[in-house]
């Protein structure tokens, strides 16, 4: 995974662009990942855990829409990503919310499903996932999916 981090580094100096996340099912994990890497500071400008629902909000996803439909879906995943990017002022955003276990929420979604965000100015994406395993298998294939995700788009 090292390796494909570095690629995303590597694309990102070259276009002179940094990223930015919102994680949330995460916790940061992302962002760590992002961190093992040498001078990732040249590409990545930081980001935000916002694992409770207050903090999606100052992300800009409404509370009465998270009182209807919950936090696990694509718009509030495409909320999150637009909102750090612009927060951070990054060329690109990316965000993680789902459900890692060992419970569920109360909208019952399923365990294991995850919502990862994509923002650009010329690209935007959100992908549903459905993951199963222990909460940090959930939670690494998620920061994995990310990964390819911003590797695909950036290339």
């Amino acid at each position: 995974m090292i390796d494909l981090i570095q690629e995303i580094g590597d694309n990102l100096k070259s276009q002179n662009m940094m990223i930015s996340t919102a994680e949330s099912l995460t916790g940061g994990l992302l962002s760590s990942k992002f961190c093992e890497i040498p001078g990732s500071s040249e590409w990545f400008a930081g980001g935000m855990i916002c694992y409770k629902n207050e903090i999606k909000e100052m992300l800009g996803v409404e509370k009465s829409f998270i009182e209807t439909n919950g936090v696990v879906n694509c718009k509030t995943a495409y909320a999150l990503a637009k909102n750090i990017a612009l927060k951070f002022n990054t060329e690109i955003g990316v965000s993680l919310t789902g459900i890692a276990g060992p419970s569920t929420d109360l909208k019952n979604t399923p365990i294991g499903t995850v919502h990862i965000g994509f923002y650009s100015e010329e690209d935007s994406e959100c992908r549903k996932f459905c993951f199963s395993g222990t909460r940090n298998q959930i939670r690494e294939k998620s920061v994995k999916e990310a990964i390819n995700m911003i590797l695909n788009k950036i290339k």
